[in-house]
């Protein structure tokens, strides 16, 4: 079962293709979605969050009558639209500079969710001319980290 995906946004996004990805996710089974905006380099002074505020509910498919009628039987639910996801927003952080710690707190309290990331020049202080760069994905980090500690082995055979 699924439970949460992770949309990347950037300020060029559409609100059409923010809503057709969220329409499409929710048809893929997706219950909960986050906007990722990544924030790559230092925090600005003024801490906002630019991800739009999307409605949650289920989207509307037709315009509905106001008048109310208890009398009436209760509607099948529209088993061919499915239910629009639960959306959060995410901000992911690529930093390297420690200090810049101190301001966390107001970035959280912008966002649902945080997720920071930091990444050194750790290869090239080794001595090689390649670097490791923000990774878009779990699997890619992961893979890096792995390249970086082999990376770090060999070396230290040598």
């Amino acid at each position: 079962m699924l439970y949460d995906l992770s949309i990347p946004w950037s300020p060029s996004t559409t609100t059409r293709d923010l809503e057709n990805t969220i329409t499409f996710s929710a048809a893929l089974g997706y219950n909960v979605i986050a906007l990722n905006h990544i924030i790559d380099g230092p925090l600005p002074s003024t801490i906002t969050n630019p991800l739009p505020k999307l409605d949650a509910g289920p989207p509307s498919t037709s315009s509905s009558s106001s008048t109310s009628s208890s009398a009436r039987a209760p509607q099948p639910a529209n088993t061919t639209t499915p239910r629009r996801p639960t959306i959060l927003h995410r901000a992911t952080l690529v930093y390297s500079d420690p200090a810049q710690n101190h301001r966390m707190p107001g970035l959280a309290a912008a966002y649902d969710l945080l997720a920071r990331c930091m990444w050194r020049d750790m290869v090239s202080k080794r001595g090689g001319s390649e670097h490791l760069y923000a990774a878009k994905t779990d699997t890619e980090i992961r893979k890096r980290i792995q390249k970086a500690k082999v990376l770090s082995n060999e070396r230290a055979e040598h």
